[in-house]
Order: structure tokens, then sequence, then C-alpha cells
């Protein structure tokens, strides 16, 4: 049997592909949604006033504790790749939503122009470097928990 005397093209391990649009999309829709609510005004809440926000698989979390968490893996992610993403207006979102305090428009689009410069660094970070952010975020938030954290 004849043999291509072209060589054979070298798969790239899954793992080490950046993940695709649809992995993109479905990881930055809670956090897209919530901005997107924000802007309209109504915000839902828990009966002590707490706003909430839809997750993967529609469940409510309340957003404060959902947003740090998400504002936590990121500076992790900017500063372990050395981006130059400055996360400071999704933490002042954070902050006035924790405070209870008006968020401006131009502030949360603000937030929107910071989430989609981190959905670009996203959709360019090999799946695994991604996933090994996240872990060490979960281990982090599970360490603290459990009241071992060392500061």
């Amino acid at each position: 049997m004849p043999r291509s005397s072209r060589p054979r093209k070298r798969m790239t391990a899954r793992h080490q592909r950046p993940p695709g649009a649809w992995q993109v999309r479905e990881t930055f829709a809670p956090i897209s949604a919530f901005l997107d609510t924000l802007l309209t005004g109504e915000v839902p809440c828990t009966d002590d006033g707490a706003p909430v926000m839809i997750v993967w698989g529609g469940d409510l979390y309340e957003a404060c504790p959902a947003l740090d968490g998400w504002l936590s893996c990121w500076r992790r992610i900017v500063e372990g790749e050395r981006l130059e993403i400055d996360l400071s207006p999704l933490t002042v979102v954070h902050d006035r939503l924790r405070d209870g305090e008006q968020l401006t428009v131009e502030m949360v689009e603000e937030a929107r122009r910071c989430t989609d410069a981190c959905r670009k660094a996203y959709s360019a970070l090999p799946r695994a470097r991604a996933r090994s952010y996240s872990t060490t975020e979960l281990i982090s938030v599970e360490v603290d928990a459990c009241g071992l954290a060392i500061n």
C-alpha cells in the first residue's frame, strides 16, 4: 500500500487546546447575564435584600459571594499568566453590591468591558491551565471554609 509523502499532522492534545466557543460562552454566561440584569435596574434579591444571580444549571446564588469567587479566580489567572487586565471595575461592582450602594450604568459598562477582556484571555488559555487555576481556587475556598487558611 502506498504511503503518503506528507508528514502526518500531529494532533494537539485536548488539554493543551484553548476552550471552544461554546465552552467560553457557557463559562461566562452567568456573569454576563448578571451584568445584563444590573443594567435593567431590577435585580432579584433574597428576603434579606441580598442580590442573587443565576449560575450554571439555573441555580440561584447570592451575587456577592459568587462575584467574590469569580474575582479571586481571575486575580489568580491574571497574576499567573501575567495578563494586563484591570479587575477593578468588577471589584467596584462587587463592593457596591455588598455595601448596598447604588451602581451607575457607567460602572456596569466598565465591568462588562473587564469581563470581555477576561473572556478574550480565557478563550486563548489552554484548558489544562484554566482548570488548574479553577481547581486551586476551589481548594482555597475549602481551606478558608475549614478555617485552615494562613494569611
